[in-house]
């Protein structure tokens, strides 16, 4: 493979051997030229391997034995990101609602600390949900949960409502009481 260099896209010139089946032997070749009109093509075009990722993110799976109380942010992530993001640190769901957690740094790493029990708790975090984290700036960070059993977001993570909220009883007051009876009195 042979790359020519352009000012905004790369060419590339494909070359293979193909082989003739009734004689079995490498005859021929077969030559394509293509071009990548991509800035984020690695070659001699000069160009990163992959786009810099203007909001950088990272996965985890909760367990609900080890991240009930904190989870660990990867080391790898931390390496590459960490000046950009303050100790304190904001959880937003996509249905809007947030959270605000400490950023604490300790021997074990970086984890989302103090704060971090009440997210888990108020969304309803399954042990084994895949939690997809991604920093939009300034410490916010976009949470998108996969659910374990059917490996999507569940609808509840979009609705303006929260589901779960406890549903208050309801008791009749003095006014309206299942002690009336109805009067069919026709005037």
């Amino acid at each position: 493979m042979a790359l020519a260099s352009h000012q905004s896209s790369c060419t590339i010139f494909l070359s293979r051997k193909i082989r003739i089946e009734e004689s079995g032997t490498w005859e021929a070749t077969d030559s394509v030229q293509g071009t990548i009109a991509s800035s984020n093509f690695q070659g001699k075009c000069g160009q990163p391997a992959y786009p810099l990722n203007k909001d950088p993110s990272f996965s985890k799976c909760f367990s609900t034995l080890h991240n009930i109380d904190n989870i660990r942010i990867p080391p790898e992530w931390v390496m590459q990101y960490r000046s950009d993001v303050p100790f304190q640190c904001v959880l937003f769901m996509p249905n809007g609602f947030c959270w605000t957690v400490r950023m604490l740094n300790i021997a074990s790493g970086c984890h989302f600390n103090i704060g971090w029990k009440e997210f888990v708790i108020d969304n309803h975090i399954h042990n084994n949900d895949t939690l997809v984290f991604t920093h939009k700036g300034e410490g916010k960070f976009r949470v998108q949960r996969y659910d374990s059993v059917a490996g999507c977001p569940p609808q509840v993570d979009y609705d303006g409502g929260l589901y779960w909220e406890q549903q208050i009883e309801m008791e009749p007051d003095l006014d309206t009481s299942d002690d009336y009876c109805l009067s069919y009195e026709y005037v």
